[in-house]
């Protein structure tokens, strides 16, 4: 070909190549560009604002759509698509998205390994777990990545809380996948964990391999299903379960949060707002409560019940002056009083949480000295209450019909198991179907060192076949709990059924080395206390209330420990009256002291108390014991006496 005719036919080719371009390239690579432009800002420390980078991103996205459309083939398009909707924290955007890709992939040949996995994501994001999971399950079948298929498959089936037999087997798969040292299923494990743990917590999870890993997370879990006194499995699966709540429900909208000096948390979370962040360690408060207030931002107050004390929470969403947030970032605030906007009324803030607790209603109805006070004891109790929602998780139980019960947890052996649990229960709150029949009540009990490090459990059976025993409609009993010598906290609950029971108040007990040392004193009478052997023979009476009759006949009972067989030891047993200061009367309303010889290294010792000659009212009695060197150990315990 002549040189001179070369160069026009190259003119004429340039042309004819680009109108034969693709369009679904060109949507394509302007949605590339719009994504790297969206994720540049968003780095870029310098640009302000809450939505940084947004804008072009949503563009992106828009961009990824328009090419799916026009090659439903292009597996890059459909996970940019993903990719961006997920950027943008929108789920009405990420619905339209998920329905792009489903369209898409009616006539996609084969499986594309990371296409599944985004898919499955999506999927279960939008609360579709059924096609999550066979997603996953396919993706797996794919071996692109064991663990990770492992993880979002295990974390899918919890999640959703698919029966026994299914999430028996994601718990197994979940302990597999924490086995193997796969570097994107151990992120997965770990971003899981972060929102329950402190970095302490975080870097003992780092620094275990392979199966000292899954033992790691294992006992983690187990360990909060024993403290929480539930069966093993249930932390984990409710962990999921509020993992996917969360998600989706209080998701952060925004991709940069700013803090204030008058923030009262900081979560650091760019995922949760700050009522996810509580969900997630406590779960479905018992109380929500959203009232429209004039001139407020969106606020909520969540009140969980619990033994304890209330936790009650207020969340404000909003900014300016000395907070940080956006109008769709709740963060917790000390107080109602301090709830978001311009112009807002604080008595219309008040009486809008008067269903939450009678404070708020004196707070609206006092003087202003008597509002002064009540405002800070308000402020005190919500700063009290985010302290333990941000530290703590639970999954406390809960029962629906309440059990009246009352118990504590005595640290007397007899030589045998170190404590006992004594326990009433009113006796019209357990029925039963004829006189004959027998009753049976469920007591779990967890004992914990100060780290809530769960020393012992206990979960058994006790039947009653009649009211001996009993006082004043009360049914009385007593478990055996074996503990080693110290200190401990302790968390109990009886119930009939699932549906009927109470959770008590968290209690301590101290038990006595075998050394020289003192147990509790211990305190009951035929007819109001159940009935303990010590040893053979030797019968104690045990009881959890504090308060008797000044007609009952009361027997008392201690065990000194580490005594020397034969050595005389002085007992000095006192009832001091206690006033309403609290501080006790210098002189005792009653005291007896005696010298006895200990019959072996564990003496049990009874004694009976007289109270005819007393007045009503709030006593404490002391038991000390001293040897003629001149040690001396002692032990208290609250008394009330009534005249009913």
């Amino acid at each position: 070909m002549p040189r001179c005719l070369l160069f026009p036919l190259i003119l004429v080719l340039v042309p004819s190549l680009a109108a034969q371009t693709a369009p679904a390239d060109r949507a394509y690579a302007r949605a590339q560009s719009l994504e790297q432009v969206a994720r540049r800002r968003a780095a870029d420390p310098l640009e302000l604002g809450t939505r940084v980078g947004l804008g072009p991103m949503a563009g992106a996205a828009a961009g990824y759509a328009e090419a799916l459309a026009l090659d439903p083939a292009r597996t890059d398009a459909a996970l940019g698509l993903i990719r961006t909707a997920e950027a943008l924290r929108d789920t009405s955007r990420l619905r339209k998205a998920l329905e792009a890709v489903r369209r898409a992939g009616r006539g996609r040949p084969g499986d594309d390994a990371a296409l599944l996995l985004a898919r499955g994501r999506m999927e279960r994001a939008l609360s579709h777990p059924d096609s999550a999971r066979a997603l996953f399950v396919r993706y797996r079948a794919t071996d692109a990545d064991t663990g990770l298929a492992a993880v979002e498959l295990a974390r899918t089936v919890l999640g959703a809380d698919t029966g026994v037999a299914s999430t028996a087997a994601a718990e197994s798969l979940y302990y597999a996948a924490a086995a193997l040292d796969d570097s994107a299923a151990v992120a997965g494990l770990r971003a899981d964990l972060a929102p329950l743990v402190d970095s302490m917590e975080l870097g003992r999870f780092d620094a275990v391999r392979g199966a000292a890993r899954a033992a790691w997370l294992r006992r983690f879990w187990t360990d909060r299903d024993r403290v929480d006194l539930r069966i093993p499995g249930e932390r984990l699966r409710e962990h999921y379960r509020r993992l996917t709540i969360a998600r989706r429900d209080f998701a952060l909208s925004i991709n940069r949060r700013y803090y204030a000096w008058r923030d009262a948390y900081r979560s650091g979370s760019t995922e949760f707002d700050d009522r996810g962040i509580v969900f997630l360690r406590h779960g479905e408060p018992t109380d929500r409560l959203r009232p429209f207030i004039l001139h407020a931002m969106p606020n909520e107050t969540w009140r969980y019940a619990r033994p304890d004390g209330d936790l009650v929470l207020h969340f404000s969403a909003g900014g300016g002056g000395g907070d940080g947030g956006d109008l769709y970032d709740y963060r917790l605030v000390s107080s109602v009083l301090d709830l978001r906007g311009d112009g807002m009324s604080p008595e219309d803030a008040v009486l809008s949480r008067a269903p939450i607790g009678d404070i708020y209603s004196d707070l609206a109805g006092r003087g202003p000295y008597a509002q002064t006070r009540l405002a800070e004891e308000e402020r005190a109790r919500g700063g009290a209450s985010i302290a333990v929602a941000t530290t703590t998780d639970s999954h406390l139980l809960r029962f629906p019909h309440h059990l009246e019960v009352a118990a504590d947890l005595l640290a007397v052996s007899g030589g045998g198991p170190s404590a006992q649990l004594a326990f009433a229960i009113r006796d019209s709150t357990l029925a039963r179907p004829s006189p004959d029949a027998a009753r049976r009540v469920r007591v779990r009990l967890a004992a914990t060192d100060r780290d809530e490090r769960p020393v012992t459990t206990l979960d058994t059976l006790v039947t009653y076949r009649d009211t001996a025993g009993g006082s004043d409609g009360w049914l009385v009993g007593h478990v055996a709990v074996a503990l080693p010598a110290g200190g401990w906290r302790w968390r109990a609950a009886i119930s009939i059924d699932d549906s009927t029971g109470a959770l008590l108040r968290t209690g301590a007990v101290r038990v006595p080395s075998s050394g020289w040392d003192l147990g509790d004193i211990a305190i009951g009478g035929p007819g109001i206390a159940a009935r303990w052997e010590a040893a053979p023979g030797d019968t104690v009476f045990l009881t959890p209330f504090a308060a008797f009759r000044r007609v009952q006949a009361l027997e008392l009972y201690y065990e000194l420990h580490g005594a020397v067989p034969g050595h005389r030891y002085r007992h000095e047993i006192t009832l001091s009256r206690r006033r309403a200061d609290q501080r006790q009367d210098r002189h005792p309303a009653m005291s007896l002291a005696f010298d006895e010889a200990a019959p072996a290294a564990l003496a049990r010792i009874h004694r009976g108390l007289d109270l005819t000659r007393l007045k009503a009212g709030d006593y404490v009695l002391r038991v000390r014991v001293s040897d003629d060197s001149g040690r001396t150990v002692e032990r208290r315990r609250p008394f009330e006496i009534v005249d009913r």
